[in-house]
């Protein structure tokens, strides 16, 4: 007597070529909610033909097989960081310097701009385990370890003000 091969059970929704697509779909968008990929994935006839319905659960399923899990973004304003002002902190680095030096004393006063996106946004996005996420997808480098100490927008006094 020879055992029966399995055959119950429910057959897969998805093949590999559009779990594939999803994976694409997430990557071109990390910050995109599961909702939102699942209505894409159901407006897209052409590669998703035989989809009519799927669930989220389906999908994050689809993601974690594919090893692309929920982190938290890293947001850096573009000119924050961008060449002319990392320029203007390597002169001010360089005046404060300058001032150390001289024989006249300075107080320092430092405005902090910590505030600088107050509007509310998407705090996570997905992506592949492992992988540092940026929301503008540009590795960020600063001057020096201490120029990115500093603020932007200091305020020197020299006394007489």
């Amino acid at each position: 007597m020879t055992r029966r091969p399995s055959g119950g059970g429910r057959q897969r929704l998805f093949t590999q070529q559009q779990e594939l697509a999803v994976v694409d779909l997430v990557r071109a968008d990390n910050a995109i909610r599961l909702h939102q990929l699942r209505q894409k994935i159901l407006a897209d006839r052409q590669v998703f033909n035989n989809i009519n319905h799927v669930s989220i659960t389906t999908i994050r399923r689809i993601l974690g097989k594919h090893s692309i899990t929920m982190k938290q973004l890293y947001r850096v304003p573009f000119e924050r960081n961008s060449e002319g002002v990392k320029g203007l902190r390597a002169e001010y680095v360089r005046r404060i310097l300058a001032m150390d030096g001289a024989a006249q004393p300075h107080e320092f006063i430092f405005i902090d701009e910590a505030g600088f996106d107050l509007n509310k946004t998407r705090r996570r996005g997905r992506n592949s385990i492992s992988h540092v996420i940026e929301e503008n997808e540009e590795l960020v480098s600063v001057v020096g370890p201490q120029v990115g100490m500093m603020v932007d927008n200091p305020m020197i006094a020299d006394g007489s003000t």
